[in-house]
């Protein structure tokens, strides 16, 4: 856990309501990321990211003591995110299609999530191109590649978590994960924002093995 969610953990315990929104700005982009390239759909993914915030509020509001003392907020609320992805994914016409990368909404979306305040022209450029890159990649994974690896990879959970939740073993969730990765990484020849993805902090040494 960093010491960033320390401090909001601590807020929220104080009082769920008042610092609800910190939650938000700090989890909306992490979690919509991790959602569309769940869904492929923006629209989609938007509305299970603002479900999941109304759902964690109601839940924080009724925490036990111990609740609190064992809450891990990014991987607590990726299960929440991913819960409500994976009946989409269950109930979706098999003929949908995600939404274009030209289309104004994900432009919106990529300027926003791509681009730091400091950022030059020509690396907003870079950096939102990239960006765009890695999902569409990430897009063609099958999907028994795809949602291991994006929720271990980038939603923080454990594969043993992961394997609850696609209630799958954990060699299968593990093993597709990686998979998913390689792929990645051959059909990128490892692109920069790849390269960064690390192993959650809270996967033991056994799991990443």
């Amino acid at each position: 856990m960093t010491q960033s969610e320390d401090v909001l953990l601590a807020l929220l315990r104080v009082d769920v309501t008042t610092y609800l929104d910190l939650l938000v700005l700090d989890y909306q982009d992490k979690l919509l990321f991790v959602v569309l390239c769940l869904v492929k759909n923006l629209q989609d993914a938007e509305e299970i990211v603002q479900d999941t915030f109304v759902k964690a509020h109601q839940a924080l509001l009724n925490f036990s003591s111990e609740q609190w003392d064992t809450l891990r907020l990014r991987a607590w609320l990726t299960k929440i995110a991913t819960n409500q992805a994976l009946n989409v994914l269950r109930s979706r016409n098999s003929h949908a299609h995600p939404i274009s990368i030209d289309s104004p909404e994900a432009q919106g979306y990529l300027d926003e999530h791509g681009s730091h305040q400091n950022s030059s022209p020509e690396s907003i450029l870079e950096q939102r191109e990239t960006f765009s890159e890695l999902r569409d990649q990430i897009y063609e994974l099958p999907d028994s590649w795809r949602i291991p690896f994006i929720l271990h990879y980038f939603g923080g959970l454990p594969y043993t978590e992961v394997a609850t939740l696609l209630r799958q073993s954990v060699n299968t969730v593990k093993s597709n994960g990686r998979r998913g990765r390689q792929r990645l990484i051959e059909m990128q020849q490892y692109n920069p924002l790849l390269s960064e993805v690390s192993t959650p902090s809270s996967v033991t040494e056994r799991e990443v093995k």
